[in-house]
């Protein structure tokens, strides 16, 4: 059988089996189908991406820094950004510097040094006569020994300092300060006199800036002609991604999974057609396993059943042992009366009239009808006890 005929048949009559195929096609047509969903996803989310960064680029561009940073100005909307806080022009109603000033002393110290140097040279030489050489250079290194006397003067000079440098600027009654300078800074150096000309700069700009008008009408930066290409782009995006989603994945079965017999069924209809095979086999099986356990039933029960042979022989075999034990039964009272009419007899009497009494068949006969059998060998046994207790105690002359 070919590989092809193997699969056609698994297919057709293994339920799983066809099972794992459908899901292996759908699962294929479904891999395909989320590939193109998340796709187009990321083109959508790269496209609202840059049109976030878009605005972002257009709304900074419209602030132009001034002063490091401690001034922004936004002429398209007529705004100002200050210590990260933004106001109209109109909101502006003054500005003055704040200054704070200091000194730092500076000393200065002016010494004049007068020096005398003595020394001997018969030292070394008395030091060389009586130490050898070592003596002359002990001696020696006394000579040119300096004392030196010190006079002097101390000036001490103030320098101008600036410890803070700042501008309080009046919007709408509530007061912020833009600081230009908050350490000791010398008023003669070069970053004074910077940060004071910027201070001033700053008071003259924002006093223009009050004056300007407000604009009353301008584009919003999402309004921008960039941004409505973007917006454009997501649209098309959108509506691209919202028709790949409709688009849902057609599952198509391989023809080597098709008998020719049903080669014009659509798909759905070929899988019910084998659905209901499927079902058809089950019910078969079920019924055959029914009809089988039937016929073993019937079987065991015909087994168990006598033949009417049978039957007659069991019949004449209990007619047979009734009336042994119903002979045994007689015995043995008249073996219990004769006990009883000799002297020293009653328990060998007693002994024989309970063994008649057990051995009788309308006793053995009740006890069948409440649904408990005693077995012959039972019987025998009680018959054998019986007799011998009866026996052994019957009274001797």
């Amino acid at each position: 059988m070919a590989n092809e005929e193997k699969e056609l048949f698994k297919f057709v009559n293994d339920a799983k089996y066809r099972e794992r195929v459908i899901a292996r096609i759908h699962k294929e047509k479904d891999n395909e189908y989320n590939r193109r969903i998340k796709q187009i996803e990321s083109e959508n989310k790269k496209l609202t991406k840059s049109r976030l960064n878009e605005i972002t680029r257009i709304s900074n561009a419209r602030w132009e820094k001034n002063f490091g940073g401690k001034l922004s100005i936004n002429r398209t909307e007529g705004k100002i950004r200050i210590n990260n806080t933004e106001h109209l022009f109109s909101s502006i109603q003054g500005a003055e510097l704040n200054i704070i000033n200091g000194c730092r002393v500076v000393t200065t110290t002016t010494e004049k040094s007068k020096s005398k140097k003595h020394g001997s040279l018969g030292g070394a030489v008395v030091g060389g006569a009586v130490a050898g050489p070592v003596g002359a250079v002990v001696a020696g290194s006394v000579l040119g020994k300096t004392k030196t006397k010190t006079k002097g003067s101390t000036v001490s000079n103030q320098i101008p300092t600036c410890t803070h440098l700042g501008v309080l600027v009046n919007i709408n009654g509530f007061v912020s300060e833009v600081v230009f300078i908050s350490s000791q800074v010398d008023q003669s150096s070069i970053s004074f006199t910077k940060a004071q000309n910027d201070a001033q700069n700053f008071i003259s700009l924002l006093g223009v800036l009050a004056k300007t008008p407000v604009p009353t009408s301008f584009l919003r930066p999402d309004e921008e002609t960039t941004v409505k290409a973007l917006d454009t782009q997501i649209a098309k995006k959108q509506q691209e991604l919202q028709a790949a989603i409709a688009n849902k994945p057609i599952y198509s079965l391989p023809d080597m999974y098709r008998m020719e017999e049903n080669k014009e069924l659509s798909d759905e209809d070929y899988i019910q057609y084998l659905a209901n095979a499927d079902a058809q086999r089950i019910s078969e099986k079920e019924a055959n396993k029914t009809a089988l356990k039937q016929e073993k039933i019937k079987k065991k029960a015909t087994a168990k059943e006598p033949s009417p042979t049978d039957q007659k022989t069991t019949t004449a075999g209990e007619m047979i042992i009734k009336i042994v034990f119903w002979i045994i039964s007689i015995v043995f009272l008249l073996f219990a009366l004769v006990s009883f009419t000799t002297n020293g007899g009653i328990l060998s009497g007693t002994l024989f009239c309970l063994t008649a009494i057990f051995v009788n068949p309308l006793l053995t006969g009740y006890i069948q009808n409440a649904g408990r059998k005693i077995p012959i060998w039972l019987l025998v046994i009680i018959l054998i006890i019986g007799f011998m207790a009866g026996v052994m105690t019957f009274p001797t002359a």
